[in-house]
């Protein structure tokens, strides 16, 4: 088994621009990294609740990148257990 090693930017923002490409199954082309004091923002939107929280989960692992905000907006919400925020009719 060989693994492939690829350079990773020193700067965080690139970093971060440079990995929402390789998030598998889901489409980043209206994800945007940003910094702001001196953390790494993700902003833009997706189709799904799980796609947002798939993209930030990915970008996790990179030690450089554990001071990250998702600010990542979606359409649907598929997430099953509902939000805090939904009105739950009785």
């Amino acid at each position: 088994m060989t693994a492939t090693l690829t350079r990773v930017p020193a700067d965080r923002l690139s970093t971060a621009t440079a990995l929402l490409a390789t998030v598998p199954g889901v489409d980043t082309s209206r994800v945007h990294a940003a910094e702001q004091d001196g953390a790494v923002v993700l902003v833009g939107r997706v189709q799904w609740s799980s796609e947002a929280a798939a993209i930030g989960a990915h970008l996790r692992r990179t030690p450089s990148l554990r001071d990250l905000h998702n600010r990542i907006g979606f359409h649907y919400d598929d997430d099953p257990h509902g939000r805090a925020w939904r009105f739950k009719v009785p």
